[in-house]
């Protein structure tokens, strides 16, 4: 389904997938790129195609990622996590509402 869409995409909006092979990596190794992602989520936006990369995203991305990061996280309470994941995601859909607008 994913290929089909991708396939109808012009081809200036298409950028090759570079996530591939994370089900077949060993714990540490998928425990060491989701690390090194979430340093640094530039690795994770650089591959935005020009549809996804505004800064409504990015903001988005890169707050969750300072969230999942945090080596406190799993002792959070989880009402309270969720609540912190959803106001990003609603601030990041607003932002982008506005933008079209």
């Amino acid at each position: 389904e994913l290929e089909k869409k991708l396939a109808a995409l012009p081809t200036k909006t298409k950028k090759e997938l570079v996530v591939t092979g994370w089900n077949q990596q060993s714990e540490i190794s998928l425990a060491c790129s989701k690390e090194g992602c979430l340093a640094d989520p530039g690795y994770l936006t650089f591959n935005f195609t020009p549809l996804y990369a505004v800064q409504p995203l990015i903001d988005c991305v890169n707050q969750f990622a300072t969230i999942i990061r945090d080596p406190n996280v799993r002792g959070e309470d989880p009402k309270s996590l969720y609540g912190k994941i959803l106001r990003i995601l609603r601030e990041a859909r607003e932002a982008l509402n506005q933008s079209s607008a």
